[in-house]
C-alpha cells in the first residue's frame, strides 16, 4: 500500500475541502516546481472544481448551488438603487 492510499484510507468518510486545477493550460506552462506554480502562477481560472466539507460547489467551472442568473439580476437590481438619485 502506498504512502497516498494510506493517507487517503486514513481519511476515508470525513469531510474534506478539496479544489481541482486544470494545469493544462497556457498560462501554467512551462511548469518547473508544481508548489511554486500553486502559489505564485495559477489563478481562479484555472480551478475547474471546488468541495467544500464533502459537498460540490464547482463542476466544469458551473456553480452547481447558486442560480447564477438570479445573484446577477440582483445586483443589477441594486446598481440601480445605488445610483439612483436621492
Amino acid at each position: 500500500m502506498s504512502l497516498l492510499t494510506r493517507r487517503l484510507w486514513q481519511v476515508a468518510g470525513k469531510e474534506a475541502d478539496l479544489i481541482a486545477i486544470n494545469l493544462d493550460t497556457v498560462e501554467s506552462l512551462p511548469m518547473y516546481d508544481v508548489v511554486s506554480h500553486l502559489v505564485y502562477t495559477i489563478t481562479r481560472d484555472q480551478v475547474t472544481d471546488v468541495w467544500v466539507s464533502g459537498r460540490r460547489l464547482l463542476q466544469g467551472r458551473e456553480l452547481t448551488t447558486i442560480d447564477e442568473a438570479a445573484v446577477k439580476a440582483t445586483a443589477v437590481e441594486w446598481q440601480k438603487k445605488v445610483a439612483a438619485p436621492s
